[in-house]
C-alpha cells in the first residue's frame, strides 16, 4: 500500500438491512457504474480507502468491522496500532437520531465530531486524497475541507458526486468551485484513471 494517493469515499455505502455486508445508498445508485470502476481500481492497485456512512444511514458497528479498521468517534489508542495492516478504514460519524438534530449539530462534519479524524489523516500521512461521494454540499464539502486543513492535497472527482437531498446542480457546482478556490483540484473520473493507469 505505497501509493502516493488514497481515496476518501464519502457516504456511498451503508450496512445492508437484512444481511451482512454493505450496499450503495439509494441516492448514489445513478453513479454506481463509476463507483464500481473506482472500487475495482482501488482493490487492484491496493489503494488505501477511508469511508464514511451518511448520518441517516445504517452505520457500521465495531463488532461488524471484520477486515475493516473501525475508527471510533471517541479518543481511542487501539486503532493506530492496527492502521498499517488495513487498506479499508471506516471513519465513524456521530449521529443524533433525527434529521433535525443532525442538522442542528452539523452531524455531517466528521472532522468536528470524530476526535480521531485529523489524527487518522496525519498517521496515514498520504500526500494526496481523491474525494468523491454523496452529499456534495454538506458531507463531501466537510471531508475535503478537513483534509485540506490537515495539510494534504485534495482532488475532487467532479463527476462522481451526488448532491445532498436539498442540493441543486448549481449548489453542487458552487461547492466544488469554492473547494477549488480553497486549494482543492477537480478532475473527472476518466482523466484520473488514465493518469494513474
Amino acid at each position: 500500500m505505497e501509493t502516493s494517493f488514497a481515496f476518501f469515499d464519502v457516504d456511498c455505502h451503508e450496512r445492508k438491512r437484512e444481511t451482512e455486508g454493505f450496499c450503495l445508498r439509494p441516492r448514489v445508485r445513478p453513479i454506481g457504474g463509476k463507483l464500481s470502476r473506482l472500487y475495482d481500481f482501488a482493490k487492484r492497485r491496493k489503494v488505501r480507502t477511508v469511508f464514511t456512512t451518511c448520518c441517516d444511514g445504517k452505520m457500521l458497528l465495531p463488532e461488524e468491522a471484520g477486515e475493516i479498521l473501525f475508527v471510533p468517534t471517541e479518543t481511542d489508542e487501539t486503532w493506530p496500532a492496527n492502521l498499517q495492516a488495513h487498506r479499508m478504514i471506516y471513519l465513524h460519524k456521530r449521529a443524533w437520531g433525527t434529521v433535525e438534530a443532525d442538522i442542528r449539530n452539523v452531524a455531517w462534519d466528521m472532522f468536528r465530531h470524530n476526535e480521531n479524524a485529523t489524527r487518522l489523516f496525519r498517521e496515514l500521512n498520504i500526500p494526496r486524497w481523491i474525494v468523491f461521494g454523496n452529499g456534495v454540499d454538506l458531507c463531501v464539502d466537510s471531508a475535503a475541507r478537513g483534509i485540506l486543513k490537515a495539510g494534504y492535497e485534495v482532488t475532487v472527482l467532479d463527476d462522481v458526486l451526488i448532491s445532498s437531498a436539498k442540493g441543486t446542480p448549481e449548489s453542487m457546482e458552487a461547492t466544488v468551485s469554492r473547494l477549488c478556490a480553497e486549494g482543492a483540484n477537480r478532475m473527472p473520473l476518466d482523466e484520473f484513471l488514465s493518469r494513474e493507469a
